[in-house]
């Protein structure tokens, strides 16, 4: 059994709320339950704004996102698909002024398993390099308080990278904003959008006894 990741390599976005597409009225959306396991339990704040930008970047595609974060005594809900998600390290907007900066030129942010050829539906983002990324911005920002804003939209912009390998079960990348590694500090300046791409694949997610994979423009 081989087991290796995809990995999305220093990954940043602009959040936005973008027009949603018509839905035609036989067309019902899967539920995705987004399975959380912190290793350090996090804020209310920091999980309310996870899932607000991330479920910013998906509201196109109609999916309906359930999250839930893992409890040793609460029992998982039932969903059409699900995706476990490690999140690593301390996660928080705050520590951006303490982490150590990090400015190697490549830095993996979040990966999703890929196990004999597959890809399953596990994937991971690790707060501590998102964190360190970021507090290497700190010299070139002339206002520190973007700082915390910025930390935000990384982390959403990751987790939803790894989403859509999870969900189209691919580990195929391209130029959209969803897709794509590695990403540059300049992607900051560009919201992030599912592609037309991006969408029709993320359709084929509801329909029955269908094996979904990532469509490339």
């Amino acid at each position: 059994m081989r087991a290796r990741f995809i990995a999305v390599i220093l990954v940043a976005g602009f959040l936005e709320r973008v027009p949603a597409q018509s839905v035609s009225g036989d067309y019902r959306p899967p539920t995705v339950g987004i399975m959380l396991s912190f290793e350090h339990k996090p804020s209310g704040y920091y999980l309310q704004r996870l899932q607000r930008d991330v479920e910013a970047i998906f509201e196109p595609s109609h999916l309906s996102l359930r999250w839930e974060v893992f409890s040793p005594n609460r029992r998982p809900g039932s969903y059409s698909r699900a995706i476990v998600v490690n999140v690593r390290g301390g996660c928080g907007s705050g520590r951006v002024y303490d982490a150590e900066p990090n400015r190697e030129p490549h830095v993996v942010l979040g990966w999703t398993i890929v196990n004999d050829g597959e890809v399953i539906p596990h994937a991971a983002i690790d707060c501590d390099r998102i964190a360190a990324v970021v507090a290497a911005a700190r010299t070139n920002l002339i206002d520190r308080h973007l700082l915390p804003g910025l930390y935000h939209r990384l982390t959403a912009r990751v987790l939803a990278h790894e989403l859509m390998h999870a969900l189209l079960r691919s580990s195929d990348h391209n130029t959209s904003d969803c897709l794509k590694t590695p990403l540059r500090l300049a992607d900051l300046l560009a919201p992030a959008r599912l592609s037309s791409h991006n969408l029709q694949a993320l359709r084929e997610v509801g329909r029955p006894a269908s094996r979904v994979l990532a469509q490339t423009p």
